[in-house]
């Protein structure tokens, strides 16, 4: 863990702040709040980078909304700043666990050039990306037309073939291409891009605003096509009337992907403890999709690690965070059953005992804590508030007077114990 990359009691305070800025829906506001935690190196800074990034997107679309194409262009192209690999929640979330101490993984994060989604494919269509990229134009261009020759259905080929044809300047073979690629294509998103970056090329506006329109809809969180499609509108409106746009406002937290999940349940299973990083951010209502998202990671490297005492306490700690007290309870056992030494899941079980009113499970919890040798002066102000509540006046005070001792500044305790005193 190195503790340099943990924000600061004030960097958190801003986060929190822009956090309900953005839920109220005040982008710009928030945008403004974001830019000046995101140059951080520390969680708020990487989070604040993703998250700057989904206002501007908003702004831009309420502008695009608004018929105001050229501020809503630099909206999009500022999003596309904070977030230039269009990255996910998740991918943010894992870059935060590899600046957290695991530094050698940080390179898995970086954007790829090209995404090829059918397996059966990949190492020919590969073979002819490497043909392009050692200059082989030519040649990587006759690989794909022999790929979508062979097979015909598989969308794959067709759209890498629209790809580079585009790039060639060979927009009418490229539009066929790509035409071809987003009937076939489950996830057309990327080949509808591209079909309309083809059509604005032929400086046939109209036209890229349809496709561009539509590749916003299946990928709405990503900022370069909302960049694309401002200007696109834009240059349609100069040439007369003002375009139709259908817009899909992205959600604040998008969907994950199953591979994301995964990165992130290895991240975590090979060092849990990066967890806490998380658990120190001060805690808001706004915070509710990274802890979700957390919630979902740590129950599957649960279900890989069904024995480690430590994964099961830090995954009671974020269902804790997450207000559900009973998953958290169960989890918090799990861990004290697999370690009863595990005394951080003992206290943390006490207290949550003591928020479901079983003062007798806390008060055993609590005592089992001590019988192990550790004093702390939480866990004597706990069974001193349990005393109290039987009416054991003198267990009570004894209790708060041990946490005193402890810390001498702990004004709960010194604050009970007067209110015995009276």
């Amino acid at each position: 863990m190195h503790d340099g990359r943990l924000p600061s009691p004030e960097r958190k305070q801003k986060y929190r702040r822009a956090l309900r800025v953005l839920r109220g829906r005040d982008y710009s506001a928030a945008v403004a709040l974001f830019a000046e935690l995101a140059s951080g190196e520390d969680l708020c800074g990487t989070l604040s980078r993703y998250y700057a990034g989904e206002a501007c997107q908003r702004l831009g679309i309420e502008q695009m909304q608004q018929h105001d194409f050229e501020t809503a262009a630099e909206s999009f192209r500022r999003a596309a700043g904070f977030n230039p690999q269009n990255h996910t929640l998740a991918k943010y979330l894992a870059c935060c666990l590899a600046q957290l101490g695991k530094f050698e993984l940080a390179g898995r994060y970086a954007d790829r050039e090209t995404t090829i989604r059918s397996a059966d494919t990949a190492p020919r269509i590969r073979s002819a990306l490497c043909q392009w990229r050692d200059g082989q134009q030519a040649a990587a261009i006759q690989t794909l037309r022999a790929g979508t020759t062979a097979q015909p259905h598989n969308g794959e080929w067709h759209f890498q073939l629209g790809v580079l044809l585009a790039a060639r300047e060979e927009h009418d073979a490229a539009i066929a291409a790509l035409s071809q690629a987003v009937e076939l294509l489950p996830n057309a998103g990327e080949a509808l891009k591209h079909l309309g970056l083809c059509h604005g090329a032929r400086r046939e506006a109209g036209e890229a605003v349809r496709y561009l329109s539509l590749a916003q809809q299946h990928r709405p969180h990503d900022a370069t096509i909302g960049l694309f499609l401002a200007m696109a509108a834009k240059a349609a409106s100069g040439a007369g009337g003002v375009p139709q746009i259908q817009l899909a406002l992205p959600t604040i937290a998008p969907v994950v992907e199953l591979a994301d999940i995964e990165e992130l349940t290895q991240l975590i299973s090979d060092e849990p403890e990066v967890i806490e990083a998380f658990l120190s951010l001060s805690q808001t209502e706004s915070d509710a999709d990274v802890f979700e998202l957390l919630a979902a990671v740590v129950d599957r490297a649960a279900l890989q690690a069904p024995n480690d005492a430590d994964l099961f306490y830090h995954r009671a700690c974020i269902h804790r965070r997450l207000g559900r007290r009973d998953l958290a309870i169960e989890y918090c056992e799990r861990a004290v059953e697999i370690n009863p030494r595990q005394v951080q899941a003992l206290i943390t079980l006490a207290r949550l005992y003591l928020e479901t009113d079983r003062q007798d499970d806390a008060h055993t919890r609590l005592q089992q804590v001590l019988d192990l040798g550790h004093e702390y002066a939480d866990v004597y102000f706990h069974l001193g508030c349990i005393y109290r509540d039987r009416g054991q006046r003198d267990q009570a005070k004894t209790s708060y007077h041990k946490a005193l001792q402890i810390n001498g500044g702990y004004k709960a305790a010194r604050d009970a114990l007067e209110a015995l005193a009276a």
